[in-house]
């Protein structure tokens, strides 16, 4: 009885060890599932982290493609303004150009038209020198272009003809 007794409590000692055993598999298989869920999770955790960055680097990618194509067309922009400055200064020099040509050409005419004139003036006093004769007046001398109705100059001391000084009217001297 005794060994019966002894295999009784060896037997329940083993089965005891048995459940201990299999708790302590049970134990450190449900341990191991709690690594390997851990592990999922970190793994997750990482995706997820590696993704965010993945869109961060996107957008600032997008970002800088954005600023760059702004910078450009502000670039852009600003070219066509200078151009369009340059082009309209270049006109508004061009209308100068021809405004002072034009003023110069204007300027020419005049003069030629001064030279014209002086030059009638020239003939036209030469005909007179050739139409005016010496005329006295009271012991004066003078010159005169008609002897009832004309024009008197002065005699100068050189004899030739001077000033205007007056009108001879229906034959009357009238001085100035």
């Amino acid at each position: 009885e005794e060994l019966e007794e002894e295999e009784l409590e060896n037997e329940q000692q083993e089965q005891l060890k048995e459940s201990e055993e299999e708790e302590e598999q049970l134990e450190e298989e449900e341990l191991e599932e709690e690594q390997l869920e851990e592990e999922e999770l970190e793994e997750e955790q990482l995706k997820e982290e590696e993704l965010e960055e993945e869109e961060l680097e996107e957008e600032e990618l997008e970002e800088e493609e954005l600023e760059e194509e702004e910078l450009e067309n502000e670039q852009q922009e600003q070219l066509k303004e200078e151009e369009l400055e340059e082009s309209e200064e270049e006109e508004e020099e061009l209308e100068n150009e021809q405004q002072e040509q034009l003023k110069e050409e204007e300027l020419e005419e005049s003069e030629e038209e001064e030279d014209d004139v002086v030059t009638e003036e020239e003939v036209g006093t030469e005909e007179e020198e050739e139409e005016v004769f010496e005329i006295e007046i009271d012991d004066v001398t003078y010159f005169a272009t008609h002897e009832e109705n004309g024009i008197l100059y002065e005699f100068t001391s050189d004899g030739d003809v001077g000033k205007k000084i007056g009108i001879i009217k229906d034959g009357e001297p009238i001085f100035n």
